[in-house]
């Protein structure tokens, strides 16, 4: 934090000490009056007004956070929400490699979702040709997707490497 910053937030608890004191009249054995109590309220309010920068933001947070969470999703939520807009951009530019990346970020949301799977599985074997990585997959897809889904992918899988004799996915 900035040395103005602190010295600005040590005048405003000073004056609203002080305000604050000479409103209560707990330093002069009693209150002082009408016009001690203007002055008290006056610095009372000069020191809230010192600090008024960092107050403001700080009460107008919430306001932000709402903004935000109506603007670009939930601010509190644990993961984002499901998107396949900068996935198919990539898959459209043939970005394979970012394609990869972004479909494993999805996925680590949203393991159970099936779509990654099938995307992952279809890159690693035709167009980054790495089929431990779709091993890997398919290993995964176990846990995470039951029934149909999993025999979806598995088909999948075979099917793309049914010219390939290095990948057999009845192994697993």
């Amino acid at each position: 934090m900035p040395l103005k910053v602190i010295l600005r937030w040590m005048l405003a608890v000073f004056l609203v000490g002080k305000g604050f004191l000479m409103l209560t009249g707990i330093g002069n054995h009693g209150p002082a009056g009408m016009g001690g109590a203007l002055f008290g309220f006056s610095l009372l309010v000069s020191g809230v007004i010192t600090a008024a920068p960092e107050l403001v933001m700080l009460a107008c947070r919430p306001m932000f956070r709402f903004i935000d969470s109506v603007y670009g999703g939930s601010a509190w939520a644990k993961r984002p929400p499901l998107d396949y807009r900068l996935a198919d951009h990539y898959q459209a530019q043939l970005r394979y490699e970012d394609l990869a990346g972004e479909l494993e970020r999805i996925h680590s949301y949203y393991p159970r979702e099936e779509r990654p799977y099938f995307d992952l599985i279809e890159l690693y074997l035709g167009r980054i040709d790495h089929p431990g990585k779709a091993r890997h997959l398919l290993r995964k897809s176990r846990w995470h997707l039951k029934g149909w889904k999993r025999r979806q992918i598995r088909e999948r899988a075979a099917e793309i490497t049914s010219e390939r004799e290095a990948f057999n996915p009845l192994r697993w």
